[in-house]
């Protein structure tokens, strides 16, 4: 019975053969994930700096708004943006502070994937 012998040159071209496959493979690996979560952008117009700065910005889930997800303290100027993942929202607007009535204002968003939802304030 004869054995089979690799050769040198057999030998090389199976280890570089090798060494590119598994590059390719880490490589195509490493690439970008993709998104699986939307924003939430919180835009204040025409209000009162002192309603700005007193303002407490909720998000809570359509169907079960005692919780709660995020709890943002308003700030004038500010871009407000919230990470979210998809689905329907309850934005709260709640003032807070002694001598001014605020009211409690609630708005509904729908938040999807790799997109911007914009809630306005006036």
């Amino acid at each position: 019975m004869k054995q089979f012998v690799f050769s040198k040159n057999l030998k090389r071209v199976l280890r570089t053969f090798l060494f590119l496959s598994v590059s390719l493979m880490l490589f195509s690996a490493c690439s970008d994930d993709e998104t699986y979560t939307g924003r939430l952008s919180v835009v204040f117009n025409e209000w009162k700096p002192e309603w700005t700065d007193r303002t407490v910005i909720t998000v809570t889930p359509m169907d079960n708004e005692d919780k709660i997800i995020k709890t943002v303290k308003a700030v004038r100027d500010t871009k407000h943006i919230i990470e979210l993942n998809p689905g329907n929202y309850t934005v709260t607007f709640k003032g807070y502070g002694d001598g001014y009535g605020y009211p409690r204002i609630e708005k509904y968003v729908q938040v999807q994937i790799g997109k911007t939802a914009v809630v306005e304030m006036n």
